[in-house]
């Protein structure tokens, strides 16, 4: 396991290793239970598949078996007035042979069986793919998360920084008899209540970084270094929302599922039904019986035989099963479909609200540098006042807190940003970052 450490963070007495979104990423699609879980599901379904396809091919089989009778018992006959007696077996026999089967028709089940197994593994392919785009999507959203988090230690740091300074000059000048009590009172306050505060940011750090490292399968308690990078940028961002829409319908994993879902079921209504119909297999075996007194390898009676049989059967009343099965084929179908229906609504809803998410957080991003530039300004010009004597000390303070929130305003609005993108591209179906898709 690679040690990896967090910039401000516990070392731990490890080596630094700086970690990217890609590599998280790749950390994750390697180590994380649920995405691999979804991995061995396909394997399953893989193995449905070639259970299903046996059952349309011919089966072949050997049989044999040998039996020695150590005490063959006598039967009696009598014969031209005389009482005969002589034995029915031989202490050595063997029997052996091949036997073969095929299905010819059974109204149609068996190659439904087939087809709908064969769309069960696009099923479970396409729950794979949807469990990977998940899996994107949270690795991005902690990873961001955790990014925010060290940049509001950071802030809360200088934000301390900035109180502790505006302490010291307001003690200053109540020692030259230029400020008074109340003031250093609250200027003492003041830093005293951001501690506390930075504590507070400092735990959610820790535990956004716990998340991260449980959702990329890295092991517990290791320090991580987060380097800020991006989702992949792509044109399509910029498209109306009706296009947006179009491309989500097409690489949804989700609306996929539900569709594949009812072709499964339409299957399933063929496999019911053809219980109404007759069946026919051809069925073969040959045979070889051999006997002898003694144990060995010659002079063994041999008789070979062959046989083939044509079985039909033809259902004629089974106390309604078979009508009972078809109906409820035909409500699960019913069912599927409508799902699907509520399917497609629900993608076209998280396109739209994923859209609008993303504008909103591009408008906020927009305006929050000039926001922090105002602010620094302000927060400089009533520090000087009060320096200069001509301010007063809350003006200090409000300066202070309006910087501190600007400052976290901007660094949120980022993340909204960033997560918006990854969000939207989850909700058109595409990875964070295409490079990483194993498909």
């Amino acid at each position: 396991m690679l040690p990896v450490v967090f910039p401000g963070g516990p070392a731990l007495g490890q080596d630094s290793l700086t970690l990217t979104l890609a590599d998280a990423l790749f950390w994750a699609v390697q180590h994380n239970e649920a995405y691999l879980i979804a991995e061995e599901d396909q394997h399953r379904a893989d193995a449905v598949v070639a259970e299903a396809r046996a059952d349309v091919l011919p089966k072949l089989s050997f049989f044999g078996n040998y039996t020695h009778n150590f005490e063959i018992p006598m039967r009696f006959m009598e014969w031209e007035g005389s009482i005969q007696q002589f034995k029915t077996e031989f202490e050595n026999s063997t029997i052996w042979g091949f036997s073969a089967s095929q299905s010819i028709f059974k109204g149609g089940r068996v190659f439904a069986a087939w087809a709908a197994a064969r769309l069960y593994a696009k099923y479970v392919k396409a729950g794979r793919r949807q469990a990977l785009l998940d899996l994107h999507r949270d690795v991005a959203t902690a990873f961001y998360d955790a990014i925010l988090a060290g940049q509001q230690v950071e802030v809360a740091r200088q934000t301390l920084e900035l109180a502790i300074e505006t302490r010291d000059v307001v003690q200053q000048k109540f020692d030259q008899g230029q400020a008074s009590e109340y003031d250093l009172l609250r200027a003492k306050v003041q830093a005293a209540n951001i501690r506390p505060e930075l504590t507070q940011v400092e735990n959610v750090r820790e535990l956004s970084l716990t998340n991260l490292r449980h959702l990329s399968g890295i092991e517990a308690g290791t320090p991580l270094s987060l380097q800020r990078t991006y989702p992949d940028s792509s044109a399509w961002e910029s498209e109306g929302l009706d296009d947006l829409i179009s491309r989500a319908q097409a690489g949804s994993p989700e609306l996929l599922r539900a569709r594949l879902e009812v072709q499964m079921r339409e299957k399933a209504v063929t496999v019911a039904r053809s219980d109404h119909f007759p069946s026919l297999e051809l069925t073969g075996d040959y045979t070889v019986a051999a006997y002898r007194e003694e144990l060995g390898f010659d002079h063994w009676r041999r008789t070979p035989s062959w046989r083939a049989t044509l079985s039909l059967s033809i259902p004629i009343f089974e106390g309604l099963r078979i009508s009972s099965g078809v109906a409820r084929a035909k409500v699960d179908l019913a069912q599927a479909r409508l799902q699907e229906r509520s399917v497609d609504k629900l993608v076209a809803l998280e396109v739209e609200k994923a859209s609008n998410d993303l504008v909103e957080a591009k408008q906020r991003l927009a305006t929050q540098s000039e926001t922090v530039f105002q602010a620094e300004q302000g927060y400089q010009i009533a520090d000087l006042r009060y320096r200069e004597g001509v301010g007063i000390q809350l003006e200090v303070t409000d300066a202070l807190v309006a910087l501190t929130t600007a400052r976290l305003n901007q660094k949120k609005a980022l993340r909204d940003y960033l997560t918006s993108r990854v969000n939207l591209r989850r909700a058109v179906g595409e990875l964070v970052l295409e490079v990483l898709d194993k498909e």
